[in-house]
């Protein structure tokens, strides 16, 4: 069994990957607001991880977020558009309890 880990330099929460046999491990995906207006650099490294899941044939992705600060979440849904062309991949994402209107609207939109 094959493992690998990768973290990604992607504004101040940052993206981990860790690929574990056919199964792949992300923690956070997001990163803060001055970044995201400088450079659109994450979407070079979201095409990055798709071509290397693709390519390692991983089965499974499971997503964990931390927290709900827009550091650690706000580029899922960037993310998510990215990969969403391998079929193939099951995703599980798991996230905090979410009590806050206000978070929960920030999340889906």
């Amino acid at each position: 069994m094959s493992i690998m880990e990768i973290q990604f330099p992607i504004g101040e929460g940052g993206l981990h990957l860790g690929l574990i046999g056919k199964t792949a491990y992300i923690y956070d995906c997001g990163c803060c607001c001055s970044y995201i207006k400088k450079s659109q650099l994450y979407i070079l490294y979201f095409n990055e991880i798709k071509e290397l899941l693709e390519n390692k044939e991983i089965k499974d992705l499971k997503i964990y977020i931390s927290h709900m600060h827009e550091d650690h979440c706000n580029l899922l849904s960037e993310f998510l558009n990215v990969i969403k062309s391998n079929k193939k991949l099951k995703i599980e994402i798991f996230i905090p309890k979410i009590t806050s209107p206000e978070k929960v609207f920030f999340f889906t939109n």
